[in-house]
């Protein structure tokens, strides 16, 4: 037998719940799957070819961002800000490049979260040559790379990098 369950959220967030089966089976009574719904804003589709070509901030009542596509880019002289308590989430494999400058403007009671979503991990933040990187009370998690930077212009203060193949 096959049953198929979906799990559709309409307020923005990502969310988790259980749902559960009672049995017979006396080795087996009860159940238990998890199941996790996003509903975010899906940037791909709001910006041309994956790249940021004006100044942007994303709000914490956006949030959570979701970048499903492969190549997402802060283009050189645009500043792409974050507000504290902003969650942004990467498909498999997606990551941001930033040739311009990213400001995450975390605080230490609402940091700012990059993750991957469900077990899969994002590619990373790539700071490209030339670029500018001012990150306070972040937390990075589930990329192959948390973050990797070709120039010296990127401050990182208050993050944690964590469950990535490689930190820094």
């Amino acid at each position: 037998h096959e049953i198929t369950i979906t799990f559709s959220p309409t307020q923005t967030g990502i969310h988790k719940d259980t749902i559960v089966f009672y049995s017979n089976d006396y080795n087996y009574p009860q159940i238990e799957f998890p199941v996790n719904g996003y509903c975010a804003t899906c940037l791909c589709n709001e910006i041309s070819n994956g790249t940021i070509s004006e100044n942007t901030s994303w709000t914490k009542t956006e949030s959570p961002y979701y970048i499903p596509c492969q190549s997402f880019t802060v283009q050189s002289d645009v500043e792409l800000t974050i507000e504290a308590g902003v969650e942004v989430y990467f498909n498999a494999g997606s990551g941001l490049a930033i040739e311009g400058e990213l400001n995450v403007l975390g605080t230490e009671a609402d940091t700012v979260v990059f993750s991957g979503t469900g077990n899969s991990n994002f590619w990373q933040l790539y700071f490209k040559e030339g670029s500018v990187g001012n990150l306070d009370y972040f937390i990075i998690k589930n990329a192959d790379n948390g973050i990797y930077a070709e120039g010296l212009n990127v401050k990182l203060n208050n993050g944690i990098i964590k469950k990535c193949a490689n930190g820094i």
